[in-house]
């Protein structure tokens, strides 16, 4: 009898700490070339490309009704010059929910050349005190 009360307890526990899993925050950049289109995956583009930088965010375990935080933040290629926040949004998670959040941003262009500004795009996509980053690459063309 004591065997069988001890295996009753131990599924018990078992059930209980998977509902305790952390949330878990994924973001893949890339590229769109429509505002909501589908995602291409890279970490580069040059000085000419010509559509949308998107980010997408997969999720786990995270509570219906949490606030999810996306933060685009543009990094110029000059070490010196501060990262500025181009875009700011609140994506709120429902009950069931589980298709990724996604993400678009304008291009910073260069107002000299009007082609892409040199540096680099990063989503920060925050969730109370958790946070996940990714971060495209704005390279010349090399000639």
């Amino acid at each position: 009898m004591r065997v069988a009360l001890l295996m009753v307890v131990l599924v018990g526990c078992g059930r209980d700490a998977s509902k305790s899993k952390a949330p878990a925050l994924d973001p893949v950049i890339g590229t769109r070339n429509e505002e909501d289109g589908p995602l291409t995956p890279v970490l580069e583009i040059d000085e000419q490309f010509s559509r949308y930088v998107g980010c997408d965010l997969t999720f786990a375990n995270v509570p219906a009704g949490s606030e999810i935080e996306l933060v685009w933040l543009w990094k110029p290629i000059t070490i010196t010059d501060a990262p500025t926040v181009i875009h700011r949004s609140f994506y709120r998670v429902l009950a069931g929910e589980s298709a990724p959040k996604r993400a678009w941003v304008d291009r910073v262009l260069d107002p000299t050349t009007n082609k892409n500004a040199l540096g680099a795009y990063e989503c920060v996509w925050t969730l109370a005190a958790r946070g996940a980053s990714a971060r495209l690459v704005v390279r010349a063309i090399s000639t």
